[in-house]
């Protein structure tokens, strides 16, 4: 409602003007069909018999459907002021009580009006005060966050929580899966990750693309590894009939063979676990001597 409506204060019979409706009464479902012709007969044959609850601005907290059913019958709203210090709390409790609504309404209509309170309820505080249990909060929470174009459906009663629940739930499981991915681009791909942002890329295909890079560099790393392990083994099966001072320089050449082709394998073949074991067996090795058995080896080999 965006008109404003002259209304009589029921008290004083002086002119009051209704300017809108509270946000907290608005977030109640509508009466529709029979119910709110039903409420209209009434007021033309009784007259208004509850006057309307408005705040300081002349926002209605109490009596929406009345007073809609006054302009449909055309008896002039009659109104009260509200005398107390929470106009929020006062929509929300008169509203939630009065209305028979199921429990999931309740719930995301509590869930939703932490939109508009004034005081900071915590879950086990709305579940007491709507009436429902602090589970059905948390639900309605989660279709809130992560299911917002479902929030009214639930309050007019189209939709159940539960419904709307599930299908939340999987939007955010969604939401987290892509938050993931993004971060594994932004992490390895930057490339990848600036062309999902500027939607040039899907960010499945771009998930695709690094998927098969890295890949492509295990593959290299694997094909490294072995051809490493290869010439080290070579190298090994080759001492077997040499002199005890051959042998001496095979070793000297397997190790830097090993130290030189994959530095992570010659920590387990020369027993060293630590890179700074390695460096310090390099500063202790003869580098002439070293490469003269290396040469030695490359003869006998």
């Amino acid at each position: 409602m965006t008109d404003h409506i002259e209304a009589v204060d029921r008290r004083t019979g002086e002119a009051v003007t209704i300017t809108g409706i509270h946000p907290m009464a608005d977030l109640f479902p509508r009466l529709e069909g029979e119910d709110f012709h039903d409420l209209v007969s009434s007021l033309r044959e009784q007259g208004l018999l509850e006057p309307i609850v408005i705040d300081e601005q002349g926002h209605v907290l109490d009596g929406r459907n009345r007073l809609r059913a006054c302009q449909e019958a055309g008896v002039k709203p009659e109104v009260v002021p509200y005398e107390g210090d929470d106009p929020s709390r006062y929509a929300l409790t008169v509203n939630i009580t009065r209305r028979h609504l199921t429990a999931g309404q309740r719930a995301m209509i509590q869930a939703k009006s932490r939109l508009f309170a004034t005081n900071n309820l915590v879950q086990e505080d709305a579940a007491v005060f709507g009436g429902v249990s602090q589970s059905r909060i948390a639900y309605a929470e989660i279709v809130l966050t992560h299911a917002p174009d479902l929030v009214d459906g639930v309050i007019i009663g189209g939709t159940s929580l539960d419904e709307a629940y599930d299908l939340a739930k999987k939007r955010r499981a969604e939401a987290i899966a892509r938050a993931s991915k993004l971060e594994r681009l932004a992490n390895g791909a930057t490339d990848l990750h600036q062309l999902v942002l500027e939607e040039r890329m899907s960010l499945d295909e771009a998930i695709a693309v690094l998927d098969a890079r890295v890949a492509k560099a295990e593959a290299a790393d694997k094909k490294a590894e072995q051809t490493a392990r290869n010439r080290i083994e070579e190298a090994q099966s080759a001492v077997g009939d040499l002199t005890a001072t051959e042998e001496t320089v095979a070793t000297i050449g397997i190790g830097l063979v090993a130290i030189q082709e994959n530095p992570t394998l010659a920590d387990k073949m020369l027993g060293r676990s630590d890179d700074g074991q390695r460096k310090s067996l390099i500063r202790r090795t003869d580098v002439q001597k070293a490469r003269r058995a290396l040469t030695e080896l490359e003869k006998m080999l």
